[in-house]
């Protein structure tokens, strides 16, 4: 009994040691793999993937290769596998198993789980480089004579200026499977003398004339590259199919360095390679253009499931595996261009054009490279496009400032296209080249290249049109009193031209943009820069002079003060002001007047002057101040029969210069024996009465200039004296003052001729005088008729 106990208590102790050795590895093993869950696969970065070493590297041909040291490739989200990782070795995943594989079907593959689109890396990248890379193009401005001027525009087919020089960031993204082993013409490892694909490459790639000569060695370009190889191994570790062998340098021979390091094994992770990619795309420069190109001599077989492992049959073609490659290459915005390169007949033409079309890039592009001669070809032609900045599709369009307008509001005979090569310039105005139109508004003025049409990279293109200042560039130049709100920016002159930078004036252009095309052909994208410059143009005013002239003043008259306005057009008020003085002898001038309108001069009324203005604003304005006269009607009694007690009636008939009847109220003084009164009086209908005796005056004062007179004193009033008048009894005021005197004479015997009679007791001696003669005629009758009879 014992005994059986005693084998039952051993029996159970094997049992439980198995049951230990059976669990252990199995618990081990789901440790290695497991990720946290609370990391993203995302935020697995090429310093932090699992398995990545800083110091040496075991390669998959069993040597251990030193990284991350002086002059040699940097290492970036590696393949990282050492010895004690649990690494697949060499021996485990060679170039015949992976040809052996091509034939497996997907179906034959089993997957941990089918994830779709997986976790891509989103990249934004900055488009911020357009103004830095656009093709050189200046706005600058000619004067041409005073308010005349000529504006140009222009585009240059190449960069020949250091400031201007595109920064170009390339991305080359290599397949290192292991059929990079393999002939270019076969699916078998190269003989002695006999190059490999991947030795094709590198060859293709560094030597004299190949890619990374034709980035480096253009002049007129700022370029970096980096490199990322991929391949594809399922040995447990979480996205490390691809690595980041060269990290962004402007030194070619680094780049040379790195890819001639570059060695094959491995199946294929082409959204491995993407997504390291991706993440070098991250730390490229802001402000340059990004470009990738993405080279593969199979097709799409690995990928990483959900948390970054590598999954799939490895090689030939899995759908699931393309799906993820074209899912990450969307995620990946802001590119300039995206390429790919299917190396051999056997790579995937199908997959790779895809890959491509499905790229969120400007340009892209597929090229199959089945020899050496065809790889050089799409290596030529894709370094073309990233380093060839020829333009087409240009449109030049300016907007034109409130302050500037074509002339004639037409294009008709008032611009020019030119085309400047090698000093000499051409006129090409009129050919179908370029086609310059103007908007209704006649505000923007836009220049047109013919679709497809190719800058000449030697070649300056411009359209030159004429300016004129607008009425409100006159109008603020005048209320500014000739000051000018903006600047000319620099380099806004035209060659020789020496009133646009750093000069005052008006901008001539709101806006001014060039939209163009980059390459020879191609669907490409347009951008759209500003021309910099801000040409100005200056705009001329009027000086209107004006003169006082006094008429009529006496002399020791002192003269006042007068305000002078000057009008524009049909304004009620004043645009500008004058004042007139002894202190400036009578003269002045307006200054900063506008061009553009009409204008008059008005002086303010000044009493007892009348003003009239001559003149115009070209040889400007004199105002003549005309003292309004005074007409003085003077009575005068004469004769030792005059009666200086009598009042003689006398009527004033007025005329105005056009011989109307003078009609109004004047200003007057009489003087009556002695006294003066004075007041108003009204003319009506051109005459006024008045009664003066011996001595006394009457004065109309203050009447215009150019009235005509005519005193006379009535009949019956003068009856029995001799009227005369002192100066003119009728005439013209003018400029001074004028006093008519009328005289009545009477003496002891009646003046024969008389107009009228005296006083009553004059007329009694007449009619005795009558009697007497007429009795004296009687006697001497009959004293003839009494000597007869007798």
């Amino acid at each position: 009994m014992k005994g059986l106990k005693k084998k039952r208590r051993l029996l159970a102790l094997v049992m439980g040691l198995l049951l230990i050795f059976c669990t252990v590895p199995v618990f081990a093993e789901n440790q290695s793999n497991k990720i946290p869950d609370t990391v993203n696969a995302e935020e697995v970065s090429a310093e932090t993937v699992p398995g990545e070493t800083s110091g040496t590297e075991s390669n998959r041909d069993g040597t251990d290769e030193i990284l991350n040291t002086e002059g040699g490739p940097e290492n970036g989200s590696g393949n990282g596998k050492t010895a004690d990782t649990g690494a697949v070795s060499d021996a485990e995943v060679t170039p015949e198993k992976e040809a052996a594989t091509e034939g497996i079907t997907e179906q034959d593959v089993p997957e941990a789980e089918n994830v779709g689109a997986g976790n891509p890396v989103a990249v934004h990248l900055s488009r911020g480089a357009a103004l830095e890379a656009a093709p050189e193009h200046q706005k600058y401005i000619k004067k041409n004579a005073e308010d005349e001027y000529t504006l140009t525009l222009n585009v240059k087919g190449m960069y020949d200026s250091e400031t201007t020089k595109p920064k170009i960031d390339v991305l080359l993204i290599v397949d290192q499977s292991g059929s990079m082993k393999y002939r270019m013409d076969k699916d078998k490892e190269p003989s002695h003398g006999e190059q490999s694909r991947m030795d094709v490459l590198k060859q293709v790639v560094t030597k004299e004339g190949g890619l990374t000569d034709s980035i480096f060695e253009n002049a007129q370009i700022d370029a970096q590259m980096a490199v990322v190889t991929y391949s594809g191994i399922q040995d447990g570790g979480a996205y490390n199919d691809a690595k980041l062998l060269q990290k962004w340098t402007d030194e070619q021979a680094t780049v040379n360095s790195a890819v001639n390091s570059i060695k094959a094994d491995g199946g294929t992770n082409c959204e491995a390679g993407l997504r390291t990619g991706a993440e070098a795309l991250e730390d490229s420069r802001e402000n340059a253009k990004k470009f990738v190109i993405f080279l593969s001599d199979g097709d799409a077989g690995y990928y990483y499931d959900k948390n970054g492992y590598t999954t799939g049959k490895g090689s030939g073609s899995s759908d699931t595996a393309r799906e993820h490659a074209i899912a990450q290459v969307r995620k990946i915005t802001g590119l300039e261009g995206f390429y790919t390169i299917g190396m051999t007949s056997s790579s995937s033409s199908e997959f790779l054009t895809n890959l491509a079309n499905s790229s969120n890039a400007s340009e892209k592009g597929f090229y199959q490279a089945n020899d050496t001669e065809a790889l050089k070809e799409a290596f030529r032609k894709i370094a073309e496009k990233i380093t060839e900045f020829t333009c087409r599709n240009v449109m030049i369009t300016d907007k034109l400032s409130e302050y500037v307008k074509i002339p004639g509001g037409t294009l008709t005979n008032h611009y020019t296209v030119t085309a400047t090569k090698d000093g000499e310039v051409t006129d090409i105005t009129g050919q179908d080249t370029i086609t310059v139109t103007l908007s209704e508004d006649g505000k923007t003025v836009t220049a047109t290249f013919k679709d497809g049409f190719v800058l000449d990279k030697d070649t300056t293109y411009a359209v030159n049109f004429d300016v004129v200042p607008t009425q409100k560039a006159y109008d603020d130049y005048a209320n500014l009193e000739g000051t000018y709100p903006d600047t000319g920016s620099a380099d806004s002159d035209a060659p020789g031209n020496e009133s646009s930078s750093g000069k005052p004036g008006f901008y001539s252009n709101e806006s001014a943009t060039l939209t163009y095309t980059f390459g020879k052909t191609g669907e490409g994208t347009p951008h759209t820069v500003a021309y910099v410059e801000q040409p100005v143009v200056q705009v001329s005013a009027m000086q209107i002079p004006v003169t006082k002239v006094w008429k009529g003043v006496p002399e020791g008259v002192e003269k006042p003060a007068v305000t002078v306005s000057l009008y524009q057009d049909a304004a009620a008020t004043p645009y500008k002001t004058l004042q007139l003085t002894e202190g400036n002898q009578w003269k002045g001038t307006f200054t900063y007047v506008a061009k553009g309108h009409t204008y008059t001069v008005k002086e303010e009324a000044l009493e007892g002057y009348e003003s009239a203005v001559s003149g115009d604003t070209t040889n400007g304005f004199t105002v003549t101040n005309s003292r309004k006269p005074s007409l003085t009607v003077a009575k005068e009694v004469t004769g030792t029969m005059g009666d200086k007690t009598k009042k003689f009636e006398i009527t004033i008939t007025l005329k105005d210069a056009k011989n109307a009847p003078l009609t109004g109220t004047y200003a007057y003084s009489q003087t009556v024996n002695g006294t003066t009164q004075t007041g108003k009086r009204e003319v009506t209908n051109g005459t006024i009465t008045v009664k003066l005796g011996h001595k006394d005056t009457f004065t109309l004062r203050q009447l215009p200039v150019g009235t005509t007179y005519q005193v006379v004193e009535n009949r019956e009033s003068a009856q029995g004296y001799q009227v005369q008048y002192q100066d003119a009894a009728d005439g013209t005021l003018q400029n001074s003052d004028q006093t008519v005197t009328v005289i009545n004479h009477l003496g002891t015997v009646p003046i024969t001729g008389i107009s009228g009679m005296g006083s009553g007791w004059t007329m009694g001696i007449l009619m005795l005088s009558v009697f007497a003669a007429a009795a004296l005629i009687f006697g001497i009758v009959v004293r003839r008729k009494h000597g007869r009879r007798q």
